[in-house]
């Protein structure tokens, strides 16, 4: 598709399969996902169950998602962290700074409640 043309609405919602039957609002704790993403999980999976994760845990896998993502956001690859989400990058942050007594953080009532744990 290129950039002037409308997305096809009908064939995106069609990825989401949970869109069938009600309308999703909860973006914080739990997401839906596209049906591309299960069959990715499907593939996975069998390489693990019939190949011993020959390819799932493959430092060439590791390093080509790392590529693909330092491609679409212009970074360096060497810059990126590949974590699982983003509580535990928060985390990751804050354990590493050098907090002092006294020091406080200061955070919204609307934060996720990981980011709100020690």
């Amino acid at each position: 598709m290129n950039a002037s043309a409308s997305p096809d609405w009908a064939a995106l919602r069609k990825e989401f399969p949970t869109t069938e039957n009600c309308v999703y609002l909860n973006i914080a704790n739990k997401a839906i996902l596209p049906r591309s993403v299960e069959a990715a999980m499907q593939s996975w999976m069998t390489d693990i169950y019939e190949n011993a994760g020959e390819d799932a845990f493959s430092m060439t896998g590791i390093e080509e998602t790392r590529d693909a993502v330092a491609a679409t956001f212009g970074a360096p690859k060497d810059c990126l962290a590949l974590i699982k989400n983003t509580s535990e990058g928060v985390n990751i942050v804050a354990q590493g700074f050098p907090w002092a007594t006294g020091d406080n953080v200061v955070i919204s009532e609307f934060e996720h409640e990981n980011n709100t744990f020690p």
